[in-house]
């Protein structure tokens, strides 16, 4: 995974005129230091111009969209909202798309050649955005442990946020060697399994729950019950998880 990140970057660098067609996506808590690698590369590894954070995704992908213009890589930050599936089919859209339809205000539309890259950084879950067959995101689950550590983040800031630490990264990026390097070849998360889980329906959700249970119990075997019977259990398991689309007992079954 990490290779993969670090290969995404390079490809940016070394052929900015091939989208990746792919987006990282990256939860994790507040302070853990997820926006902290973006910075740096937006800052002071590639010209600024051609980057942006946005925390507003009709700026992005709303009808006057000329924020786009002329970027590599956009970065994302809390700007998703999982209930705008219209939205979220937008950015779906976008990462693969080779020509972009730009609009200012008060000026004709003009389609460009699209070069920009995403990247979503966020709080929270959006398993709505993560469909079964999914080839677009890297979902990844940052690791807080360093949160409110000063010295560390510090430390990491005066070594890399400047300009002759970007030269260094930009030149170390340009060297790598992507001959092998496939972009559509994402890299299976834990954290992506347990997304696409939670956009499964609730029965299959209720099965993977009771299985774990077993497993964590070492009872794993053959276990029989009747229809009503698990039918109460999966109800059971709905309430106490605060599930709301719960099947009647036809469709359950």
């Amino acid at each position: 995974l990490g290779d993969y990140l670090l290969n995404w970057f390079a490809q940016l660098l070394q052929f900015p005129e091939r989208k990746t067609g792919t987006v990282p996506l990256i939860k994790g808590i507040t302070r853990c230091g997820k926006n902290l690698p973006f910075n740096i590369f937006q800052r002071y590894v590639i010209n600024p111009s051609l980057s942006i954070t946005c925390a507003d995704m009709e700026k992005v992908f709303g009808r006057f969209n000329s924020i786009q213009q002329g970027k590599l890589l956009i970065v994302l930050d809390e700007a998703l909202d999982c209930k705008n599936r219209a939205m979220n089919q937008r950015i779906k859209n976008a990462v693969t798309e080779e020509t972009n339809q730009i609009e200012q205000k008060g000026k004709d539309i003009i389609e460009v050649q699209n070069f920009c890259n995403y990247a979503i950084l966020t709080n929270n879950d959006f398993s709505s955005i993560i469909e079964k067959n999914d080839a677009r995101y890297i979902c990844i689950e940052a690791n807080g442990e360093k949160k409110g550590d000063k010295a560390y983040f510090q430390d990491l800031v005066n070594t890399c946020a400047n300009t002759v630490a970007g030269k260094h990264i930009f030149h170390w990026l340009l060297k790598r060697d992507l001959t092998d390097f496939y972009s559509d070849e994402i890299p299976e998360t834990q954290y992506k399994k347990e997304l696409k889980v939670k956009q499964s329906c609730t029965v299959i959700r209720w099965l993977l729950s009771y299985h774990q249970q077993l497993s964590d119990n070492g009872t794993i075997g053959v276990i029989t019950k009747s229809p009503t019977k698990w039918y109460e259990e999966y109800n059971t398991w709905c309430n106490a998880s605060g599930e709301k689309k719960i099947l009647s007992i036809n469709p359950f079954g």
